[in-house]
């Protein structure tokens, strides 16, 4: 995913582990308040959870706060498999 952000966009890709992240709230304020407007962020679960498959490429669209709760809304490139389950007719 990181190679396919340089060639299209000439920018540098780098690639964050969640387990790498000291500092979460950091992350949402800076990084994921901010995907697409100063990042582009995309992410691979490596383990099928939540409706999301494993080693499957998505693109974070947005990021917002409503009431407390942080919620990603990602992007399925390939548009065959649709989570159906809490939040997805938002």
């Amino acid at each position: 995913m990181g190679e396919g952000i340089e060639d299209l966009t000439g920018a540098v890709a780098t690639e964050i582990f969640l387990k790498d992240i000291f500092d979460k709230d950091y992350f949402w304020n800076e990084r994921l308040l901010k995907v697409n407007i100063d990042f582009l962020v995309t992410c691979s679960p490596k383990d099928a959870r939540n409706g999301l498959l494993n080693y499957h490429a998505y693109s974070v669209q947005r990021a917002l706060e409503i009431d407390g709760h942080r919620l990603v809304l990602v992007r399925n490139p390939w548009g065959k498999y649709e989570w159906e389950g809490p939040g997805s007719k938002c």
